[in-house]
C-alpha cells in the first residue's frame, strides 16, 4: 500500500522523487498499491486499474489517460473529474452531430475518426466525455454555448470553475490569474477532437468495442 497518504504535502512529493529514483537504480519489479492516481501515474511504468477487486485496465500512463477503456477509468483520473453527458447521433449519409440529451444547446460535430466509430458500432446515442481542460472560454462571437458560474475555486497555480448549463454542472480547469463572479454568464467552446466516446450502454470507451 502506499506509504504517502497522510505525510505532509512537500514530503509526499519529496517522497515520490526519491522512490522512483530508487526503483530505477535496483532496476527491479515493483508492485506499488495506491488510491492516488497521481501516484500511480507519475511512478509506474505500466498502471493497473482496478474495480472491485477485478482487473480494468493495465497501460502505460499516457495510454490510462488519454485511451481509458470506460467511463470508470476516465473518472478515476485527472482532477477535476472529467465531464460526462449522454448526446444523441443525428445522421444522415453525409453529415453528422451529436446533440447532448440535457444540454439542448450544446451540439458536436464530430470528426472522421469519430464518426467512423459511431456507425461501425451502429449507435444512435453515445455517452461522451471531455477533460475540464478542454472546456475554453472563449469571445462571444466564438461561443458554442452559454454557462453560468456556479461556483469558483482560485489555486496558487490553476482555478477549478463549475458551470450551470442548463441545469447540468460541468468542471472546468482554468488559468491561475483569472477570476470569476458567481451567475456570471461566460462564452464556452468545446473541441470535437478533444472528446471521448462511450457506449450508453456498457460504459466502454468506443474505440476498445
Amino acid at each position: 500500500m502506499s506509504p504517502f497518504p497522510h505525510v505532509d504535502a512537500k514530503v509526499r512529493h519529496r517522497m515520490r522523487v526519491e522512490l522512483n529514483k530508487l526503483q530505477r537504480e535496483l532496476n527491479t519489479t515493483t508492485i506499488y498499491v495506491t488510491h492516488d492516481y497521481i501516484e500511480g501515474l507519475s511512478l509506474g511504468d505500466r498502471v493497473g486499474v482496478i474495480k472491485e477487486g477485478s482487473l480494468e485496465q493495465v497501460g502505460k500512463p499516457k495510454e490510462i489517460y488519454h485511451r481509458p477503456i470506460d467511463e470508470f477509468v476516465a473518472k478515476h483520473v485527472g482532477f477535476p473529474e472529467i465531464n460526462i453527458i449522454t448526446a444523441d447521433v443525428k445522421s444522415d449519409n453525409e453529415t453528422m452531430l451529436l446533440q447532448a440529451q440535457d444540454i439542448r444547446s450544446l451540439s458536436f460535430e464530430p470528426t472522421k475518426k469519430q464518426k467512423d466509430l459511431i456507425r461501425k458500432n451502429g449507435k444512435t446515442a453515445v455517452r461522451i466525455g471531455f477533460r475540464p481542460q478542454s472546456v475554453k472560454i472563449v469571445p462571444k462571437s466564438q461561443e458554442q454555448f452559454i454557462g453560468k458560474v456556479y461556483a469558483f475555486n482560485p489555486f496558487i497555480t490553476y482555478g477549478v470553475l463549475m458551470l450551470d448549463v442548463e441545469g447540468v454542472r460541468l468542471n472546468v480547469l482554468t488559468e491561475a490569474n483569472k477570476h470569476f463572479d458567481l451567475d456570471e454568464e461566460l462564452s464556452v467552446k468545446i473541441n470535437s477532437s478533444d472528446l471521448y466516446l462511450f457506449d450508453k450502454d456498457s460504459s466502454k470507451n468506443l474505440e476498445y468495442l
